[in-house]
């Protein structure tokens, strides 16, 4: 099945989809769902995606300019190096428009955005890049963050719990009432130019 250019799509269930490389524009999809679909370095301008469901997907160098989303969810799929500031953004809402679980989001950046209650669960982070973003509320709960960069970035209430190889400096982050759990919290403690002595 081929997706065509400013089309609308609704109700619609796409499975094995398989196109990589490939440039959209204009399509408008609303409560579709995307199963073990292959979108690869694959162009998506100024579409639109309300409601959408992606399980098992790989929008591997996706990229995203002028598009949109709303209540996305995205499930055991790969965004690996995606710019996420490349998507318009509504400057009325602040919650962020999707969620992801179990996903594998290395390499992307999502500097200055605002997104707050974010939902990275279970998922890989590898140097994602969220300096100057706010992430107030946000869950990365039992995601791997090695090598992410956390500067000037808004971590108010933010949930760290069971997350791991984080490195987050606390004087150039606001991370008040952020919940961290040990032993991972330590790192915490890395910029504070300190020695801990274990007397166990």
């Amino acid at each position: 099945m081929m997706l065509n250019n400013h089309n609308d799509y609704e109700n619609q269930q796409f499975k094995q989809l398989t196109l990589e490389q490939h440039q959209f524009k204009g399509i408008y999809f609303d409560e579709c769902v995307f199963e073990d679909c292959r979108f690869s370095e694959t162009a998506f301008e100024q579409c639109q995606f309300n409601d959408c469901r992606f399980e098992r997907c790989d929008f591997s160098l996706c990229s995203w300019d002028g598009s949109t989303f709303q209540n996305g969810r995205f499930l055991h799929s790969k965004l690996i190096g995606i710019d996420w500031t490349r998507l318009t953004w509504s400057k009325f809402v602040k919650d962020s428009p999707f969620t992801f679980e179990d996903c594998v989001l290395d390499y992307g950046t999502f500097i200055g955005l605002t997104l707050q209650k974010q939902r990275m669960i279970s998922c890989s982070l590898k140097e994602v890049d969220f300096t100057e973003a706010d992430l107030s509320k946000a869950s990365f709960k039992e995601s791997m963050l090695t090598g992410s960069h956390f500067r000037n970035t808004k971590l108010t209430k933010a949930n760290f719990q069971l997350a791991t190889n984080y490195h987050i400096n606390p004087k150039i982050n606001e991370i008040t009432k952020a919940q961290f759990t040990l032993p991972e919290a330590v790192n915490l403690l890395e910029s504070m130019d300190i020695e801990l002595i274990d007397n166990v």
